[in-house]
């Protein structure tokens, strides 16, 4: 029968005696897979959480192992004490000793997310400052100088009277900078020259001076 959900395997398992017996680790993670997650009833008999019902033949078809294989690593889970088995002549209950130990209750899930709440609170705190500094590399992003139209267009929505063309000449002549940096805004640019005198522009670009004068850039 098909199982939704998922399980939780400890890191523990990587020092665990059988880790390096393929078989027996493969068997074992089976039996977790399988255990109930909460108690339940089958065929009148009461299933507690951890544990399993089932035999070798149906072992071997969910894990490809063989029967012999099945038996010689539930005999290893056994004398280890990771699994008791109740068999029967129709089919066996295994029970994961420490079947707790890999799916943690609610309390105890609470009480971990509590103990690794200073982590969780850096990593929130790593990832505002890794979005900062995406909106600083977006800010920093390559100039794309716009046209007379599109100047012309912001002009119109801003109802000033810049010369949209000298604007354009005005800053392709100084390599679209601001000062000695960059421009990274051209509408703030637009929005200076409108302050500075209504719009009123010196055809004479060589004579026109920078609005932004020494300030930087925008």
């Amino acid at each position: 029968m098909p199982l939704a959900g998922y399980v939780k395997l400890h890191r523990s398992l990587l020092a665990w005696g059988w880790h390096d017996d393929p078989t027996t680790g493969w068997l074992f993670v089976n039996l977790i897979l399988m255990a109930n997650f909460s108690p339940s009833e089958w065929k009148g008999r009461k299933i507690e959480r951890g544990q399993l019902v089932t035999g070798r033949k149906a072992l071997s078809v969910q894990t490809g192992l063989s029967e012999q294989m099945i038996r010689t690593s539930l005999n290893h889970l056994k004398n280890t004490g990771e699994i008791t088995i109740k068999s029967t002549n129709k089919f066996s209950l295994i029970t994961v000793v420490n079947y707790k130990k890999f799916q943690s209750d609610a309390d105890e899930l609470t009480s971990n997310l509590t103990s690794n709440q200073p982590a969780t609170n850096q990593q929130l705190t790593t990832t505002e400052e890794e979005k900062e500094e995406k909106e600083r590399k977006r800010a920093r992003k390559r100039f794309s100088p716009p046209s007379a139209d599109e100047v012309a267009d912001y002009c119109r929505e801003r109802g000033n009277t810049v010369d949209a063309q000298t604007f354009c000449d005005f800053y392709a002549a100084k390599g679209w900078r601001v000062g000695s940096q960059p421009m990274r805004d051209w509408k703030a640019a637009v929005r200076t020259w409108e302050k500075r005198d209504g719009g009123k522009e010196d055809r004479k670009i060589g004579r026109r001076s920078d609005p932004f004068g020494g300030y930087g850039a925008l």
